[in-house]
């Protein structure tokens, strides 16, 4: 950004970092928006913009980014981390079923993607598929003994949030221990 202050790319790493390290959402999603408008054909642009939205509040937007940013990178060998984000933003806007099948995608597309996992446990509870919920948090619990709800709150880009509560009160319904 030193360099070039209106590279897309860098502008989007930019965002995704205030939004993951720092936990700022209110500087994320500015970054973000910048970014998709210097380097509107940036994929990880839009993908990171619909995680912001999606955290925020806005699922409607969070779906058109995530939409956006699938459509510019068809093909990706990333494709689980679309995939993933995808399922969250579906979540975000209440579109569960679909959330659901971006989740399961991602698991097919790279099974060892732990947050794939936990996006998977969480649309099955919310889309009532308790048996596969709690079959799913045994596998996750297996490959991660440590995760716990309180983990994943302290962790999660909205917490705090009605959205971050949704999710975990999923995990616990689910088995994950507090």
């Amino acid at each position: 950004l030193d360099e070039e202050p209106g590279h897309g790319l860098a502008m989007a790493l930019s965002g995704h970092l205030s939004l993951y390290g720092r936990s700022d959402a209110a500087t994320a999603l500015p970054q973000l928006k910048a970014a998709v408008a210097a380097g509107p054909n940036e994929a990880l642009a839009w993908l990171f913009l619909a995680n912001a939205l999606g955290a925020t509040g806005d699922g409607d937007g969070a779906v058109q980014a995530i939409d956006t940013a699938r459509g510019l990178s068809p093909v990706d060998p990333l494709g689980y981390y679309y995939d993933v984000f995808a399922a969250s933003a579906y979540s975000a806007a209440g579109r569960h079923e679909q959330a659901l099948a971006f989740a399961q995608r991602s698991i097919d597309r790279n099974v060892m993607h732990l947050s794939s996992w936990v996006q998977l446990i969480i649309e099955q509870v919310l889309t009532n598929r308790m048996d596969d919920a709690r079959r799913s948090a045994a596998h996750y619990l297996s490959v991660r003994p440590s995760a716990s709800v309180a983990r994943f709150l302290d962790t999660h880009v909205a917490r705090g949030t009605p959205l971050a509560r949704r999710d975990a009160d999923a995990l616990l319904e689910a088995g994950l221990p507090t």
